[in-house]
């Protein structure tokens, strides 16, 4: 299960000045304590959790980090299923990509759709600043 950590913590800026900023991470882990516990091991216990979120409609990553450059984008798909009673239903399906821009992003899920998910159409795309844990 994907979890949302958000982390504050103190950086020193290029100037040297310090800095407060928050940060957040995803960490596929089976609990709310471990997902925390990663992203603070990952840290090197430098930071404060502030929150743990479940993401419960987050589905498996759809691609692996290729480059440390990587972003990563929440991409949601959508489908029409029709439901016994004749009604057309939409499902949204969000997943995490890694790209290291748009138009890189584009082309993953061109192939991506042509897995056999043709059914399938993207209704939104957002870049974010998380780190996947």
């Amino acid at each position: 299960m994907w979890y949302r950590v958000k982390v504050s913590r103190n950086i020193q800026t290029p100037k040297g000045k310090d800095k407060s900023v928050v940060e957040y991470y995803l960490s596929d882990q089976s609990n709310f304590a471990e997902a925390g516990y990663k992203v603070l091991e990952y840290l090197q216990g430098d930071g404060e959790i502030e929150d743990v979120c479940l993401m419960k409609n987050l589905k498996p990553s759809g691609n692996i980090e290729y480059q440390p450059t990587c972003k990563v984008f929440i991409v949601k798909f959508a489908e029409e299923v029709e439901q016994e009673d004749g009604t057309i239903k939409t499902m949204k399906y969000p997943v995490p990509f890694y790209a290291n821009n748009n138009t890189e992003l584009q082309k993953i899920l061109e192939l991506y759709l042509k897995q056999g998910l043709d059914n399938m159409r993207i209704t939104t795309v957002s870049e974010t600043q998380w780190k996947i844990i």
